[in-house]
């Protein structure tokens, strides 16, 4: 199970960083380019925009908002439907107060020992 676990935890960050983190800022700062009314140019060739097509503007980014938000939603049902809540996996009784146990007169919280030696048996 842990092995699982790490192997998903790396794909949804490789994930993430590719799908998300790298284009993410390059397509908003192109659709931002794309509205822009007045360009400025210097001597050495830098551009930056003076005025821009506030309406335009505030129209695609509340579509581009409103369309990741709808997909967004739709992955989420379709992951709530496709894996649904993991039953029958733990026993009756199996709580998570049972994270501590005592030694003599102290209560001490289970080790990571503890842990492995508990899922072996």
């Amino acid at each position: 199970k842990q092995w699982y676990q790490r192997r998903v935890r790396g794909l949804k960050t490789i994930s993430t960083k590719l799908f998300g983190q790298i284009p993410g800022p390059i397509l908003l700062g192109y659709v931002i380019d794309k509205y822009c009314l007045l360009w400025r140019q210097s001597c050495k060739g830098d551009t930056n925009c003076w005025l821009y097509d506030m309406d335009g503007l505030t129209k695609i980014l509340g579509i581009i908002y409103f369309s990741l938000i709808f997909v967004a939603s739709i992955f989420f049902l379709l992951c709530w439907y496709l894996f649904p809540e993991d039953t029958g996996m733990r026993e009756q009784g199996d709580t998570c107060e049972d994270t501590a146990r005592t030694r003599g007169n102290s209560i001490e919280p289970l080790t990571l020992a503890d842990r492995q030696r508990a899922t072996l048996v």
